[in-house]
């Protein structure tokens, strides 16, 4: 005897309806979860968001008075304040450098 002579048309009915609500509860389950990760995937990008944008603003300012040190360096006539303002400027680029490889190294 055969799998198919075993069960009445009713009984094959019931397991085969048996077979698509378990399979249309496995989608759903499925689709459900794949949301909530989306959802936590968007919660994570904009705290990211955020940190760079602090990150942004923490360094941006910092970022121009260097430079500015360094226009300062290039476009002073007397020799001492030249080296001045070259020592801040790179002083200043070298602290920006070592914060963001900290930053970096913490996972941020």
């Amino acid at each position: 005897m055969g799998w198919g002579k075993k069960f009445t048309t009713p009984a094959r009915i019931a397991i085969s309806q048996c077979g698509s609500v378990a399979s249309i509860l496995t989608l759903t389950v499925s689709c459900t979860a794949f949301i909530v990760v989306l959802q936590r995937l968007e919660e994570i990008e904009q705290r990211l968001k955020r940190i760079e944008h602090k990150i942004d603003l923490s360094f941006y300012p910092d970022f121009r008075a260097n430079l500015k040190s360094a226009q300062n360096a290039f476009t002073r006539k007397n020799s001492a304040c030249r080296r001045g303002f070259a020592i801040q400027a790179v002083s200043g680029f070298n602290n920006a450098h070592r914060d963001l490889q900290r930053l970096h190294s913490s996972g941020i």
